[in-house]
């Protein structure tokens, strides 16, 4: 790129470029890095809620254990299940219509609760379709029957979601005589993580600054849902979620935090938290376009003032190229007429700037060399000989006019001519200092 062969107007529109680009890279930088930023930020604050998540799922696994430890030391359980155990006739039914009549309504989310012999079959059940199964099979049993509080999700394809949680129960010498087990479902867990729990017991801000997208939900060790989504309407044991988060907890128990698709097949972010003792995956995300919503309005702010700015800078440009770059060309195109001999033309001012001052200094600089063309060539016509009479000198003045060839040799008469056209001419062109 040549400067030296740019026009004004070109060199004008290249320093406005120059001037632009750094402030352009500095917004370009800025915006990545605060779109950095909010997304790490965001990340952040699920990983922080979903910790809090975390905390009320173990909760309330807890309080379904503690629950399951109580009723194993209830008197009548106890020893209704010494009595079914002995062969005491009815002493089962007995049991079962207990369990059934004052245990089964403390909670409404309890679906049965059974006691279970240390061989692993049902002594009695609350649902009396249980009552003479076989479950020695199952981990919750075999960890119960160990002395251990078991939970464990049990589910059936496509039905309702369920923990069972089980406890030793022991007799007085402490002997342990069996289990008992309270097959609890799934709805207050996703009453927990949607919030409407804390609404039921009384919470007045329980959904106070929650963003609208947000969602936090659970899947099972199959990849599906086992608590409510705010989003698809039973999805509950229907909808598959196969997503880096779940596939890192149940591959390795790594808990991560990042932008991903979710089950809708949406863009989120999201933050997973690992349940290992029942291979679960707790999910927190909010949908990327509402977490980058500033962003957007950032950049439709940015794109506003540019079109601004660009306007401003048009009529800037258009204003300069009038005022100054065609006063400018005026000048040169008056140059070029008067080189070519075109004394009477004269530049219009208009203003009084710089230009201005410069058309008028053109213009008298202008009258000033017609006007002394004008003597040289009176001068000329004066001192160059003539070929006969009257043929030179015809715009000398009146009185020297038609003088014979070398009438104008003697110095004293040539000095009063040139005088007498000199005051001729300042009169008639009255500019300047002769």
């Amino acid at each position: 790129m040549n400067l030296k062969k740019m026009t004004l107007s070109q060199k004008a529109l290249l320093a406005l470029l120059v001037i632009l680009f750094p402030i352009m890279a500095s917004f370009i930088h800025s915006y990545i890095v605060t779109r950095e930023q909010i997304k790490q930020q965001t990340l952040d604050h699920l990983t922080v809620i979903a910790e809090a998540y975390e905390g009320q799922v173990y909760q309330f696994l807890e309080m379904v254990g503690r629950r399951a430890r109580d009723f194993s030391t209830d008197g009548q359980i106890v020893s209704g299940l010494r009595k079914a155990l002995s062969g005491e006739r009815d002493a089962a039914r007995t049991l079962a219509a207990h369990m059934k009549n004052n245990k089964l309504p403390l909670d409404p989310s309890i679906g049965r609760i059974f006691v279970v012999s240390m061989e692993g079959m049902v002594i009695a059940s609350t649902d009396a379709s249980w009552t003479g199964k076989d479950v020695s099979s199952a981990g919750f049993f075999t960890r119960a029957a160990n002395g251990e509080t078991a939970i464990e999700e049990q589910n059936k394809s496509h039905e309702t979601p369920v923990i069972i949680a089980a406890a030793p129960v022991l007799g007085r010498e402490g002997r342990q005589l069996g289990v008992i087990a309270i097959s609890q479902q799934l709805s207050d867990l996703s009453k927990v993580l949607t919030g409407e729990l804390n609404r039921e017991l009384g919470a007045i801000s329980w959904s106070k600054g929650k963003r609208e997208t947000m969602e936090a939900y659970i899947v099972n060790r199959d990849r599906f849902l086992i608590t409510e989504s705010r989003f698809i309407k039973d999805a509950v044991l229907r909808t598959r979620v196969d997503n880096e988060a779940v596939n890192s907890c149940l591959g390795s128990a790594q808990e991560i935090s990042g932008f991903y698709k979710d089950y809708r097949g949406v863009e989120v972010a999201g933050a997973s938290m690992c349940l290992p003792s029942l291979d679960w995956t707790l999910l927190v995300e909010v949908d990327s376009s509402e977490i980058l919503a500033p962003m957007r309005k950032i950049t439709r702010d940015a794109v506003v003032a540019v079109l601004i700015v660009a306007g401003l800078i048009g009529l800037a440009f258009i204003a300069f190229y009038r005022n100054i770059i065609l006063r400018l060309a005026a000048l040169s195109s008056a140059s070029l007429k008067i080189a070519s001999g075109e004394y009477d033309f004269e530049v219009s001012v208009k203003e009084g700037d710089e230009i201005g001052a410069l058309s008028k200094s053109f213009n008298r600089m202008s009258s000033e060399i017609k006007a002394r063309t004008m003597l040289l060539n009176v001068a000329v016509a004066i001192m160059v000989p003539s070929r006969g009479p009257g043929s030179a000198g015809t715009s000398l003045p009146r009185s020297y006019r038609g003088l014979p060839a070398g009438a104008y040799t003697d110095d004293s008469m040539l000095k009063h001519m040139l005088w007498t056209a000199i005051i001729a001419t300042k009169r008639k062109y009255p500019v300047g200092r002769w």
